[in-house]
């Protein structure tokens, strides 16, 4: 018996090799690793509310 070694992409649904490490129809990468709960509210409070060191300055002459 032969293995399935087919994937299909969850970008795109086009079908592909599992070996590719990226589609080659749309570039998406080639993974199956799932993202925790954890992982998604650490990176949509790192999106929406990140601050980087000109917030300080900013904040000053606003007040």
């Amino acid at each position: 018996m032969e293995e399935n070694k087919k994937h299909i992409c969850p970008n795109c649904d086009k079908e592909f090799d599992k070996d590719f490490a990226y589609c080659p129809h749309c570039g998406q990468k080639n993974s199956k690793q799932r993202i925790g709960l954890r992982d998604f509210i650490s990176d949509y409070l790192s999106a929406n509310f990140n601050f980087d060191s000109k917030i300080l300055l900013t904040l000053k002459l606003l007040l």
